[in-house]
C-alpha cells in the first residue's frame, strides 16, 4: 500500500490519487460506516467490506473514498480548525450536486447530506448561530469562541484544556482544581472552606503563612507574626522567631520574654511569687502592717525601701533572731 510519506515533491511523477488517511484526519469510521449502511438509497449495494482511503490531493474539504467491497462512494467533510463564514458549506454543495447531475450526467450525484455531531466527528457551524431555545448536543462540539449572554447549564463536565474566562456570575456545585487556579478579584464564600485534616492555607509570595489542623493539633505558623488591630494601626503582640514574645496594651509593650526571663513595664499585682535567682525592682509594696516574710535562706539580709511598718520576719517557720537579719519595709 502507498504510504503518503513517500511522496516525493520534488519528483516529476505524478502523485497517486488516492491514500492512506492522514494522522489526524480520521472520523470515526465504525459509526460513518454504520450510518452509511443504514441511510444510503437501496439501489447502493453496501454488502461488502467497508474500506476508507483519501484523496491526499488539494487544500480544501477533506475528501475520502469510502468502499462497500467493489462499491465506491466519496465522502466530504469541511478541514478542522477554523472556518471563514460561508465557507466549506457541505449544505450547498450537497443542494447542488443532488440536482444537478440530472441535467449534466458528468457532474457526481450526491446521495446524502449529515450534520449530525455523532456522525461527523465534530460540529461545524458557518457563520453565527441564535438559539432563542435549547440547543442540544449530544456529541463532541470544538468552539474557537462561545459567547453566552446569559445562562449556560451543563449537566456533566467541562473539560477545559485552555483558557475559561468568565466574566459574569458562575455557579458550580462542585469544583475540582488539580493544579493552581487564580484569581484577579475577591473570593466571596457563602458556605464554609471546608479543608480536611493537614490541608493548610498558605499565605504570601513565599508561603510565609500557614494555617492547618493536622487531626488533633491547630496551628498557625509563621517565622515572625504579628497580632495587630481590624484597621492595622495598632499591635497586640509579636512572636519572633528564635526571639522574644512580647504583649501590648493599647500599643505599648508591657511584657516581653528574654533570653534571662522575663521584663514586666510598669505595675504588676502577684498573688503569690516563687523567686529562684535575683528579682530587681525599683519599687516593692509588701502588703499591710503584720505581714509576714519568709526566709529560707539562714543569715539573709532584705532591704526594702525605708521601713516605716513593722514587719515579722520567719524562717523555716520558727522565729528569726536579730543576728544581721535586716528588714526595711518603705511606706
Amino acid at each position: 500500500m502507498w504510504k503518503h510519506e513517500d511522496v516525493d515533491p520534488f519528483s516529476d511523477e505524478p502523485q497517486p490519487e488516492i491514500a492512506v488517511v492522514r494522522a489526524g484526519e480520521d472520523l470515526d469510521w465504525e459509526i460513518v460506516e454504520s450510518f452509511l449502511r443504514d441511510s444510503l438509497p437501496q439501489e447502493i449495494d453496501t454488502a461488502g467490506k467497508f474500506d476508507v482511503h483519501q484523496f491526499p490531493n488539494g487544500a480544501a474539504n477533506l475528501t475520502y473514498l469510502v468502499s462497500f467491497g467493489s462499491t465506491e462512494l466519496v465522502l466530504r467533510r469541511p478541514p478542522f480548525g477554523n472556518l471563514a463564514p460561508g465557507a466549506h458549506d457541505m449544505g450547498r454543495e450537497y443542494r447542488v450536486l443532488s440536482k444537478l447531475w440530472k441535467i449534466f450526467p458528468m457532474a457526481p450525484r450526491a446521495y446524502l447530506f449529515c450534520d449530525d455531531v455523532n456522525i461527523a466527528g465534530v460540529s461545524t457551524f458557518v457563520g453565527n448561530i441564535d438559539a432563542n431555545g435549547n440547543l442540544d448536543v449530544d456529541g463532541q462540539t470544538d468552539l474557537d469562541v462561545l459567547n453566552v449572554a446569559e445562562t449556560a447549564t451543563f449537566s456533566s463536565n467541562i473539560d477545559a484544556n485552555g483558557n475559561l474566562d468568565v466574566d459574569g456570575q458562575t455557579d458550580l456545585d462542585v469544583l475540582n482544581v488539580a493544579e493552581t487556579a487564580t484569581f484577579s478579584s475577591n473570593v466571596i464564600l457563602n458556605a464554609n472552606l471546608d479543608l480536611q485534616d493537614n490541608d493548610r492555607i498558605l499565605i504570601g509570595t513565599g508561603d510565609d503563612l500557614k494555617i492547618y489542623h493536622d487531626g488533633s493539633q491547630s496551628y498557625i505558623g509563621a517565622d515572625d507574626l504579628r497580632l495587630v488591630n481590624g484597621s492595622i494601626t495598632e499591635t497586640y503582640a509579636i512572636f519572633t522567631n528564635n526571639g522574644s514574645v512580647a504583649l501590648y496594651y493599647d500599643n505599648n509593650k508591657k511584657f516581653e520574654t528574654t533570653a534571662a526571663g522575663i521584663e514586666v513595664t510598669g505595675h504588676s499585682e502577684l498573688d503569690n511569687v516563687n523567686a529562684a535567682g535575683i528579682t530587681t525592682t525599683q519599687t516593692l509594696h509588701v502588703g499591710t502592717a503584720g505581714t509576714t516574710l519568709t526566709v529560707d535562706v539562714d543569715n539573709s539580709t532584705f532591704a526594702i525601701g525605708s521601713a516605716s511598718v513593722p514587719v515579722t520576719a520567719t524562717m523555716n517557720g520558727g522565729a528569726i533572731p536579730s543576728i544581721g537579719l535586716v528588714i526595711a519595709l518603705g511606706g
